[in-house]
């Protein structure tokens, strides 16, 4: 009979979880994990200021602390398909529960959570979670959580014109075109889309895009992450593959302001960058939270007592390799050395934040039209020095008559059918494009090598929100 084994903490508790060679109860992991969020998000004053319940000092009067504390609200992209989406917000919700013990039912800053959904199936069943949620699990906080939702297909629906991004396959160069559209969705975007990997690097964007945008127009301070040290490892490795890697230091920044959608506006924080995923899912299994996500399975390799036996791990196995996307092979390999190997994913996180940011070689403020991120040096340049992308000319009849077959059989023949388009195009300097090196990779793996984008609008969030803003 296997003895049991008390927790390392407490010295009274049955241990349920190992993590960093340290036997936790449930109790004790809570506090362990709680620990290192909230140290993150006391990084500096100006978080400081965020989460603390303020009181009046020689800096302000009752009625200015009591004012601040009102307004101050962080925006929590949720997602019940994430477990540190939920852990994360959990151990928020567990903050405000004890600044209310500590202060006089006081609390330092509001939560407002923005759900992205697809569709009235998925927004039925997302809206059905967050309820059971709120209602059953953070009633007690319920007048300090506000939930909007914002349907992702709404991207395109808010602008009447699109842009018609069209790259010139022998110099790289990029252009723009503006064209009508009535019905152009994501589902079309999707579809010309060559692989997995161009689909998920969109979709990221497009996300992305709706939260910062939502969050700058509605003046929060702060975006609160929810990305695990392991997640962030899988995003660095990802975006250098991707041709994305002069973004690394931006996406990294927790001190500075987001300099990509407006001036001094919002920071982004991520509050769980010092924990594991496998200790997240420890996390979420332990204090009963799995019940909330959706087509997730919790890791059980910090658990005492495995969830799955060999014929049932977690989904995400059985995938062929070769149909994954640059995030999800790296999101494989750092799964398959979180155990004995943490020290890689904390490395390649730690060398992440000592990346710099570029310096821009006479290219200053310019940013890139499809992803918004500063352009430190032009792509087509450096890409024409290294690349030969004019064949030899055509000198008889015979090689004219192969040519001939070649450009009406080939797939990639988009180059010669938008020939006199980009022809066009070129005559006029006001239709050349500013576009990143990743997107300009991105842009030559579609087939037709060309985009259609919408023209941001200024108010495009506002639109998409009167109709998914979900009251108390």
């Amino acid at each position: 009979m296997v003895q049991e084994q008390k927790c390392q903490r407490c010295k009274e508790h049955s241990a349920i979880i190992i993590s960093r060679k340290e036997l936790f109860c449930s109790g004790c992991f809570k506090k362990f994990l709680s620990l290192k969020q909230r140290k993150t998000m006391m990084l500096d004053q100006y978080y400081q200021d965020i989460f603390k319940v303020l009181h009046k000092d020689k800096f302000r009067t009752e009625e200015e602390a009591l004012l601040l504390n009102s307004n101050s609200k962080i925006l929590v992209p949720l997602s019940f398909s994430s477990s540190s989406s939920l852990v994360m917000l959990d151990i928020l919700v567990d903050t405000l529960n004890e600044q209310r013990l500590q202060h006089h039912n006081m609390v330092g800053f509001k939560i407002e959570l923005l759900l992205l959904f697809n569709g009235k199936e998925e927004f039925d069943l997302v809206n059905k979670k967050l309820t059971d949620l709120i209602d059953n699990r953070y009633s007690a906080n319920k007048d300090c959580i506000q939930p909007h939702f914002v349907e992702i297909s709404k991207f395109y629906e808010t602008s009447t014109v699109l842009k018609q991004l069209l790259l010139q396959h022998t110099d790289f160069k990029t252009f723009k075109d503006t064209i009508q559209h009535d019905d152009y969705t994501i589902k079309n975007l999707l579809k010309e889309c060559p692989n997995r990997s161009v689909r998920e690097d969109l979709l990221t964007f497009i996300k992305r895009h709706l939260i910062k945008k939502f969050t700058y127009q509605n003046k929060f301070k702060a975006i609160v992450w929810p990305f695990s040290m392991t997640q962030l490892a899988d995003e660095i490795i990802s975006m250098i593959v991707k041709g994305r890697g002069s973004s690394i230091a931006n996406f990294l920044d927790m001190e500075s302001f987001d300099e990509n959608y407006g001036t001094n506006v919002f920071k982004n924080l991520f509050p769980l960058r010092n924990a594991l995923l496998s200790e997240i899912d420890a996390y979420c299994h332990s204090v009963n939270l799995e019940k909330y996500l959706i087509d997730y399975k919790v890791q059980d390799t910090l658990l005492l007592n495995k969830l799955y036996d060999a014929n049932n791990k977690r989904s995400n196995e059985s995938t062929l390799v070769k149909n994954m996307t640059m995030n999800e092979l790296a999101s494989k390999y750092f799964d398959d050395i979180e155990t004995d190997y943490s020290n890689v994913i904390s490395t390649v996180l730690r060398t992440g934040e000592k990346l710099g940011t570029p310096t821009a070689n006479g290219l200053k403020n310019k940013k890139c039209e499809v992803c918004l991120q500063i352009i430190h040096n032009d792509p087509s340049e450096w890409l024409n020095t290294i690349t030969e992308n004019v064949g030899h000319c055509i000198e008889n009849d015979e090689e004219q008559s192969y040519f001939n077959v070649w450009t009406e059989n080939n797939e990639k023949k988009v180059a010669t059918k938008n020939y006199n388009k980009l022809m066009e195009l070129d005559k006029d300097e006001n239709n050349n494009l500013d576009i990143c090196y990743g997107c300009l990779i991105l842009l030559n793996s579609m087939d037709n090598k060309s985009i259609n984008w919408p023209v941001n609008e200024k108010e495009e969030i506002d639109e998409i929100l009167e109709e998914f803003i979900i009251s108390d």
